[in-house]
């Protein structure tokens, strides 16, 4: 039923490689020691925190291939570089799902393009800014350091942004029960008395919400409790989400805490719960994540955060001005900042 109701992870993974400017390059060529404009006798476009980067690296590689979008690619890979920092924990986590998501990444690959699956990663990230096939797991590091960057930037300003976030999308956090069917208006036997039996035994009130999902819910949430995790209103099919509209409507109508009644979808009949208080919500990564792109035009989460790191730092543009400008452009920075 989970895996039904969504859509695959991997569409969204392939459109972050392709489409985001989330990416960085040569790093490993451009760490130049010496202060000042020139670095082994080449002009220095901006150094951050003592590192120099080069015009000769970052115009004739970078620049002069994809504009704007890879210097700036570029410009947040060597802030994220020195910026970020974690504990063992944290950077052990990282690690682990850099690989996991490197791994997963190349099975899928493979699956759709077989012995040129290295060829397609490569041209992904090349689009990027990367140099090719071996950045993959570069590029989910870096990724996962940004947003554990944006996470921790929201922690901090969380009165400033969530009030009208949760206001405009009603997020949520869900746990839920189905009695599968292969078509709901036309349940067999079999299918009817399962119903029957998972209602009655909900209406004597003697199991809480998860105990009963877990012995009468018929998909793979059931052994955690029917936990679903990240729900919004743009979850729904009706907004470009991959769950059903009449789960998605039922969900989005609950009061926090509150039980549904018994739901019917094209997938079978639901029990439904949900959670929206800022405590429950924390505990996903997604609500981060919509969190900082919910009116990104006027918002800029990610540029704020990247660019305060720069200046913490110590950016320093060596007075090319039209550079500056034009990275704070892309950033959807203004002048002021």
């Amino acid at each position: 039923m989970l895996e039904t109701l969504k859509k695959q992870w991997f569409v969204v993974l392939i459109a972050c490689l392709l489409l985001s400017t989330v990416a960085y390059f040569g790093y490993e060529q451009n760490k130049g020691k010496l202060p000042g404009k020139t670095a082994g006798g080449k002009d220095v476009v901006y150094e951050i925190n003592g590192t120099s980067i080069t015009a000769d690296a970052l115009y004739d590689q970078v620049y002069k291939t994809t504009g704007i979008a890879s210097i700036y690619a570029e410009f947040e890979r060597s802030v994220v570089q020195q910026a970020f920092s974690a504990d063992k924990d944290t950077l052990s986590a990282i690690k682990l799902k850099a690989e996991e998501l490197t791994t997963s990444t190349i099975a899928q690959y493979k699956q759709y393009y077989a012995e040129t699956y290295e060829a397609e990663i490569g041209k992904a990230l090349k689009a990027n800014g990367y140099t090719g096939f071996k950045d993959l797991s570069y590029y989910f590091t870096n990724a996962l350091k940004v947003e554990n960057m944006v996470k921790a930037y929201l922690n901090t300003n969380m009165d400033t942004y969530f009030t009208a976030f949760k206001t405009a999308v009603l997020p949520r956090i869900v746990n839920y029960v189905v009695i599968a069917m292969d078509d709901p208006n036309k349940p067999t036997e079999e299918e009817t008395k399962r119903l029957t039996a998972a209602q009655a035994a909900w209406a004597t009130g003697t199991l809480k919400f998860e105990d009963f999902a877990k012995k009468y819910s018929e998909d793979s949430t059931a052994s955690t409790g029917g936990y679903l995790g990240y729900f919004d209103i743009n979850s729904s099919t009706e907004n470009g989400g991959s769950y059903d509209k009449v789960f998605s409507d039922a969900t989005l109508a609950l009061v926090d805490g509150k039980v549904s009644g018994w739901i019917k979808s094209s997938f079978g009949w639901h029990l439904i719960t949900v959670k929206s208080d800022i405590t429950s919500l924390k505990v996903e990564d997604a609500f981060y994540n919509a969190l900082a792109n919910y009116d990104i035009e006027k918002t800029h989460i990610r540029s704020n955060v990247i660019w305060a790191a720069a200046q913490k730092l110590g950016v320093n543009f060596n007075g090319d001005t039209k550079l500056e400008a034009s990275l704070k452009k892309y950033m959807n920075l203004s002048e002021t900042k």
